[in-house]
């Protein structure tokens, strides 16, 4: 694990609470031309008394980049722990896997809830037996099914792929 530090310096004034936008750039947002070419990340979220969980799967065609092969989200009322939102996302994400009818199976998945991410990745468990009854369905049959995935926290700040798909409008 490796950590980037980047220096903003800006040319005009920025707002607080403002946006700042860039063009996609490997030094800012790192490469992702190594490791596989199939790509999984989930998110789950919770604000005030509304609750989500989105996720999406990409892949990689030689000579034509990264595309985006699937999306979920769902919407959770009645849902009050940001970590049963984050295990809805998890649980999206192995069902586009699943579904999707990809050959190769050698994935990279993201997610930032570190206990979610470990538990997806065999690593640890999850206090909650509500969350364990939700996963353990969609993520038993994968190893069955063939799928080999390298599961990566990532922090907030730079997940935003699952968390726009599972805010974006339809």
């Amino acid at each position: 694990c490796f950590t980037s530090i980047a220096t903003l310096s800006a040319t005009t004034s920025i707002p607080r609470g403002g946006t700042i936008i860039t063009e996609s750039d490997s030094h800012i947002l790192g490469r992702s031309d190594h490791g596989p070419d199939i790509q999984v990340a989930f998110d789950g979220g919770k604000q005030r008394d509304e609750a989500g969980a989105g996720a999406v799967l990409w892949t990689r065609a030689p000579g034509e980049g990264w595309m985006l092969a699937a999306k979920a989200r769902v919407a959770l009322p009645g849902i009050t722990r940001i970590q049963i939102a984050e295990a809805w996302g998890l649980k999206l994400a192995a069902r586009l896997l699943s579904d999707s009818g990809l050959t190769n199976r050698n994935v990279k998945g993201y997610g930032d809830s570190l206990p979610v991410v470990r538990y997806a990745a065999g690593q640890g468990l999850l206090r909650n037996p509500d969350v364990h009854g939700l996963l353990e369905p969609v993520l038993g049959p994968l190893p069955a099914e063939r799928w080999v995935i390298a599961w990566h926290p990532l922090t907030p700040c730079l997940f935003y792929s699952s968390d726009a798909a599972h805010r974006a409008p339809p």
